[in-house]
């Protein structure tokens, strides 16, 4: 940034000395040798633009032109030390003499010497020519000194003087940039834009200011103005793609930071917000291999890991997310965040599929979580879960209970059903009914809830306490599920069970339909066979009945009821 403004300030003074310069039809040899030399100059010609000027200067030493041209050749250079230095003997000749003023008052600017640089345009207003030059350089002296309400008032001076020229209008808007009064800076720029449309830093100046006035659609146009003068300029891609994060427009954001990496292909903070802008586009492959770059370059390392591990999570890749949590950790030791042990359990949880050990940090980090934030629903969920798959359903019963209770009416219905299993894993069938009846009524074509809740009803029911009837109804539910939750191999189970129950409550007729579905695709079913000899019993076919307690025998030979059964179905 140093260089550019150095470069932007010999710029301007190259053109307050163009300004400056009075065009004066010169008849002596010195006069001609100035115009050829200032003619190398502007072609570049630096080395032999000093050459004439050391030759004539050899001659006559003192001559305060060629002193003052060999101060215009370092100058055009950026050597400003050497400039100042010969403008100052120019000064020591002819000290008010326009020209010399300027530039060594730019110099003096370049050199961060302020005293002087006000010193020398503070003279150039008093010598009476070139107001709104002169206004304009003691401005830039005065914005480099801090003196900003000054510069403010300098600068719409110098507007004053000559509202025409766009370098004026710049100067005072850079003035209020740096004041922070971002208003008054985009109506300079734009005042400057419109004199003069060929400056493409104007659009960046403005898009500059406009970001910080969060006009960002704006802001944005501009910088692409800009790029289509400079297109390889990387603080402009830079802030384009920084507006584009923050606005969450990260398609765009990725764009800019794609350019950027190819601009800079070692510049890790560009590969880290690339991370990021993938990361939010959901694409996490790239995001990965980006943020991997971010980490060989050194750049937000813990962070990157930090994101990384999130990354490998989605991508299902869980012993690598286990490996960046790891490391994240040791380079930023455990964080007071409760999502972040959320997450963490939530990969141990996958990997405890396969590697059970993986469970016991599982519960560490979900037990983490609640101790950071003991009313975080989703930390209560997971710790009773992971207990859940442990199958300590003792242990999970009080996590899904305070789940529950803090979230109220909010509560899911899978919550109230891994509730409902463990009432029912410790044969607590009454929380576990009671339970599950709260859960279909939030998820009324559940079919596995109404399966379960059946079954439960049919163990505990009997004639008398009406709860077959009811499981009768919460199976046929089931029965009729067409989502693919209850396989055929179930619902041949479920039929059994509805005929089951029938013949419990003495309804041969209820029964053998379902129990003659049951014993076609489940014919070595001891229960089935015997459910299915017993309704026909009960509908006295006799022979049906001694048939099937027959078969119930030669399942289970010593199956009392089919004995006693075929006892009685036996004709003599």
């Amino acid at each position: 940034m140093e260089k550019k403004r150095m470069t932007v300030l010999r710029k301007n003074a190259i053109a307050l000395l163009i300004i400056f310069a009075v065009q004066i039809a010169w008849a002596s040899p010195i006069d001609e040798l100035v115009k050829r030399v200032k003619s190398d100059i502007d072609r570049g010609n630096y080395d032999l633009a000093m050459t004439q000027t050391d030759s004539a200067l050899a001659i006559t030493p003192s001559d305060f032109k060629l002193i003052r041209l060999k101060a215009d050749i370092f100058f055009a250079q950026n050597l400003s030390d050497s400039a100042l230095k010969y403008y100052e003997l120019t000064l020591s000749q002819k000290p008010k003499d326009p020209d010399a003023l300027c530039g060594a008052g730019i110099s003096a600017i370049n050199l961060n010497q302020t005293t002087k640089a006000l010193d020398y345009f503070t003279r150039g207003t008093k010598s009476g020519k070139r107001k709104a030059e002169f206004l304009y350089g003691l401005g830039l002296a005065q914005m480099q000194s801090g003196s900003l309400a000054e510069a403010d008032v300098t600068m719409r001076k110098a507007i004053k003087a000559d509202p025409k020229n766009p370098r004026y209008h710049e100067g005072w808007a850079d003035v209020n940039f740096k004041k922070e009064v971002w208003s008054f800076a985009i109506t300079g720029y734009q005042e400057a834009i419109r004199l003069d449309s060929t400056n493409g830093q104007l659009y960046n100046k403005l898009a500059r200011a406009q970001f910080q006035s969060r006009q960002f659609n704006e802001a944005i146009a501009n910088f692409k103005t800009f790029l289509k003068f400079v297109p390889d300029d990387t603080a402009a891609w830079f802030d384009v793609g920084r507006i584009f994060l923050a606005s969450k427009n990260y398609a765009e954001a990725a764009y800019c930071f794609t350019k950027l990496t190819e601009l800079r292909p070692n510049n890790g903070e560009y590969w880290y917000d690339l991370g990021e802008s993938y990361y939010n586009l959901k694409e996490y492959e790239k995001c990965g291999e980006a943020l991997e770059k971010a980490v060989t370059m050194n750049f937000k390392v813990a962070e990157s890991y930090k994101m990384l591990a999130k990354v490998y999570q989605l991508r299902k890749e869980y012993y690598k997310a286990d490996s960046a949590y790891t490391r994240y950790e040791n380079a930023m030791g455990q964080p007071q965040e409760a999502d972040y042990w959320i997450d963490k359990g939530k990969v141990m949880i996958n990997i405890g599929k396969t590697n059970p050990e993986f469970l016991e940090r599982a519960i560490a980090a979900f037990d983490k979580a609640i101790s950071l934030d003991s009313l975080n629903s989703a930390a209560l969920e997971y710790a009773g879960l992971v207990r859940y798959y442990k199958e300590n359903y003792g242990a999970a019963i009080p996590y899904f209970e305070k789940k529950v209770a803090l979230d109220g009416d909010n509560v899911s219905a899978n919550t109230l059903r891994n509730l409902a299993f463990c009432y029912l894993k410790i044969e607590n069938y009454n929380k576990s009914a009671s339970t599950l009846e709260e859960a279909i009524k939030l998820k009324p074509d559940d079919a596995a809830m109404h399966q379960m809740l059946g079954n439960i009803y049919k163990f505990r029911g009997s004639p008398e306490n009406g709860l077959l009837t009811k499981a009768i109804d919460h199976l046929k539910i089931a029965l009729k599920d067409t989502t693919g939750t209850i396989q055929n191999g179930e619902k041949c189970k479920i039929k059994g069970d509805i005929g089951y129950c029938y013949v419990i409550l003495r309804d041969c007729d209820n029964a053998i339909p379902y129990l003659e579905q049951a014993v076609v695709c489940n014919p070595k079913d001891e229960g089935v066979n015997l459910s299915m000899a017993q309704a026909y019993h009960l509908c006295n076919r006799l022979k049906d009945a001694n048939a099937y307690y027959e078969k119930t025998l030669e399942i289970n030979p010593k199956n009392k009821l089919a004995i006693e059964g075929r006892a009685r179905t036996t004709i003599r």
